[in-house]
């Protein structure tokens, strides 16, 4: 069997199945990416205030519209018990800031949008809540806490 992370193939071994590593593509996009502090800075983030939470509600308009509003609740619930929390969204080239900007408004939450910058939202994050595909395998390969909706 080809695997595609590093500790399948020992897994698989110890159940006695013959597995190879041939190694993912993300593995080695992310193997660049930027430390915490340094993507912070790149996105005009704090340094040393509260604690960044990523939003990543998928790069379909469907995705959004199901996912963001739920998440963007959530973020509104953990601002609550966390004041300084930063709530950072990565908007995908594929959906347009009309689609997006009535949710944020709707919770008049302090969300910073950025055009793009997956990774380095995602580096410079202390948790991540997480549409499932690409962006939930990106966020566990840079070993951030996560929930994949």
């Amino acid at each position: 069997m080809l695997v595609i992370l590093p500790f399948e193939e020992e897994f698989y071994s110890q159940h006695g199945v013959d597995a190879e590593f041939v190694g993912h593509p993300l593995v080695e996009e992310l193997e660049d990416a930027p430390e915490k502090d340094a993507a912070r800075i790149s996105l005009g983030l704090p340094l040393s205030e509260g604690p960044v939470l990523a939003l990543l509600p998928g790069s379909r308009k469907k995705e959004v519209t199901r996912h963001l509003p739920i998440m963007l609740e959530g973020a509104k619930l953990l601002r609550e018990r966390y004041p300084s929390l930063e709530v950072v969204v990565p908007i995908a080239s594929t959906i347009p800031h009309a689609l997006i900007d009535p949710m944020i408004h709707a919770h008049r939450g302090k969300v910073r949008l950025v055009d793009g910058h997956a990774i380095d939202v995602l580096a410079a994050s202390d948790a991540v809540v997480v549409a499932s595909g690409t962006a939930s395998l990106q966020a566990a390969l840079l070993t951030k806490p996560i929930v994949v909706v």
